[in-house]
């Protein structure tokens, strides 16, 4: 085997890839017996795989949101890579997650990763194509969340929506390989905010409706968020001797219903992850 670089790595259906990988796992079964002498003994068994792709942009592809199948392609510049195979749905990939990360304060452009679970098998691949898209990446200085309100001098967000599977084997289907059915949506919305006032950070169990923007007009909003969690940092030296800037990590978490009211998640760009307008 020799060696390749990641340089102009890319995944089918994304774009500004900056990131990804796969893990093919042989599920462990080990056991002992009166006839093993003493030590573990192990058949072939079952397997799965997992990944993962990070890129530079505002969200994922439409069809690629939280809960749905897609066909996953990733390879080198050479187009050499894996992709999975079609088992029991027409694609062989589901898409477990995605998580947008706007890093505030250090003016990094704003990332998305999409969580992959197989549906199937996962084999190796040649013939992929490059990314043919001009990269332009979205900036995250000055962004905001909204609570209610505008929040005031933020430092990092991230959402974080998921719909998490059920893994199952069928032998006859997926020759061992982990099938995975979809599961219910879920969401967390988590933010660091630098604060003067304790009596100004939102209040634990606080149900509304919540967006992190992506660009001065454009945002995910979430109705509705409930107030799960906040923990006050104050340093007053950073392990070097200096002060820290005091502030609150928030998470909150999304509801589908509000008193009986329907919520939603919907995208940057419209289209709804979850409920409808």
């Amino acid at each position: 085997m020799g060696r390749i670089s990641g340089r102009l790595a890319m995944a089918s259906g994304f774009t500004c890839v900056g990131y990804w990988d796969v893990e093919s796992n042989a599920l462990d079964e080990a056991v002992a017996c009166s006839a093993s002498g003493g030590a573990v003994v192990r058949a072939v068994g079952n397997t799965s795989w997992k990944g993962r792709v990070r890129c530079y942009g505002k969200e994922p592809p439409a069809t690629l949101k939280a809960g749905s199948y897609f066909e996953f392609t990733g390879y080198d510049s050479a187009g050499k890579g894996w992709r999975s195979q079609a088992s029991l749905t027409t694609t062989g990939a589901y898409a477990e997650s995605a998580r947008i990360v706007v890093p505030i304060s250090t003016g990094r452009p704003i990332h998305y990763e999409v969580g992959i679970v197989g549906n199937g098998k996962l084999e190796t691949f040649s013939g992929g194509s490059p990314d043919a898209n001009a990269a332009n990446p979205a900036p995250s200085r000055g962004l905001k969340v909204y609570w209610g309100a505008d929040l005031a001098n933020l430092i990092h967000a991230e959402l974080l929506i998921r719909a998490p599977g059920e893994i199952g084997w069928d032998g006859s289907v997926t020759e061992g390989w982990a099938y995975c059915l979809a599961g219910n949506v879920d969401g967390q919305l988590m933010w660091r905010q630098a604060f003067d006032d304790p009596t100004a950070i939102p209040k634990e169990g606080d149900i509304e409706i919540a967006r992190l923007y992506v660009d001065d007009s454009t945002y995910w909003e979430c109705e509705w968020m409930k107030l799960m969690e906040k923990r006050p940092v104050y340093a007053a030296d950073d392990g070097q001797g200096q002060p820290k800037v005091v502030a609150v990590d928030v998470i909150a978490a999304f509801t589908g219903y509000k008193a009986g009211a329907p919520g939603h998640i919907k995208s940057s760009a419209g289209q709804y992850w979850f409920g409808s307008a």
